[in-house]
């Protein structure tokens, strides 16, 4: 593969892997703050915490038929974009169904992608793939603990929903590489396709 191929293959890695946990970590700290413009039923925060595991498991179950049907680098791109607009619209919520149902499509995007980041790693880095996990793993873990440490000062300066739109900025920055990564993988598929038979 070429050197640029490389470089966008681990931007778009890096950068996913950021969003991933971002979109997981930057909900809780913030459900006080929140209540002050509208309730937020126990009922309905029990179930913001069961929809990570749950997503992630369906994910699991469902992500590979899918990759097979539409291709890894696309599915990865469509998983990209769900989490960028989904965490858009938890910046619009303007009740606990609106803020939930966001959330869920955010860790339905998530459990996908992080599905399909290991099958990333193996095509584009197949003699790097320790340093490339530890890399992407180490990056979700920094995201992991950010959040909390800057969403709440954040939301007190200006608003949660301000803190919200700052993460799906940072989601959407993370969907340009894939999508050249998606085109970049069309193009391949398209020249095999055309090679004429020997």
């Amino acid at each position: 593969r070429s050197a640029g191929t490389v470089a966008l293959a681990a931007a778009a890695i890096v950068l996913l892997a950021l969003t991933l946990r971002i979109a997981v970590a930057s909900l809780s700290p913030l459900l006080i703050v929140i209540e002050r413009d509208f309730p937020l039923p126990a009922a309905i925060v029990g179930l913001i915490g069961m929809a990570p595991p749950v997503a992630f498991a369906i994910s699991g179950f469902v992500t590979p038929a899918i990759e097979r049907r539409v291709g890894l680098e696309r599915l990865v791109l469509v998983a990209a974009v769900v989490a960028a607009v989904m965490l858009g619209m938890r910046a619009l919520a303007v009740d606990a169904i609106t803020l939930l149902a966001a959330t869920a499509g955010i860790f339905a995007a998530v459990g996908v992608a992080n599905v399909l980041l290991p099958a990333v790693v193996k095509k584009y880095f197949p003699a790097r793939i320790g340093l490339m996990t530890t890399i992407y793993t180490t990056t979700m873990a920094v995201a992991t603990f950010m959040p909390p440490l800057v969403a709440v000062p954040l939301a007190e300066s200006v608003g949660w929903r301000g803190s919200f739109t700052l993460w799906a900025a940072v989601a959407l920055a993370a969907v340009v590489p894939w999508v050249a990564m998606s085109l970049r993988a069309r193009a391949a598929r398209a020249d095999v396709i055309e090679q004429p038979k020997t």
